[in-house]
């Protein structure tokens, strides 16, 4: 079943000194505790790869979300502070300059496991336990 998709052609705008940010995880990524200075809330919020919000690419193309905007400073501090994080060293989130840039990057990165992908609904593990030994065989 296709994914619902925001293909609205100003979802694709870059501006200077802001960054498109690729975000794998279903429910997307929320981090808090961003310095006043680089987000007026503290709060910057990623579309992930099930928000109806965001730009979504067609399957063949990546399954992550896309939000355009985010000020380059911003993800920078991101990128220094959760540089060790899973989601970040796995490419489940990354960051372009350009939307065109940031929807290649997810084709490459295609359908690899990184580490956060969902559990197939029709074919569930008896128990957590057999999703875990499940995900640690290569």
């Amino acid at each position: 079943m296709a994914r619902p998709r925001n293909t609205e052609s100003n979802a694709l705008g870059d501006s200077a000194g802001t960054v498109t940010v690729a975000c794998r995880l279903p429910a997307g990524l929320r981090i808090e505790g961003i310095p006043r200075n680089l987000a007026e809330s503290g709060v910057i919020m990623f579309k992930g790869s099930n928000d109806k919000r965001a730009l979504q690419m067609a399957d063949e193309y990546g399954f992550h979300g896309l939000t355009s905007g985010i000020p380059a400073d911003v993800w920078a501090y991101v990128e220094e502070k959760y540089a060790k994080a899973k989601w970040m060293t796995s490419g489940a989130v990354f960051a372009t300059g350009k939307a065109k840039d940031a929807m290649r990057e997810a084709q490459d990165i295609g359908d690899k496991n990184v580490g956060f992908n969902g559990l197939d609904p029709d074919n569930l593990p008896a128990r957590i336990e057999d999703a875990l030994k499940a995900e640690k065989k290569p």
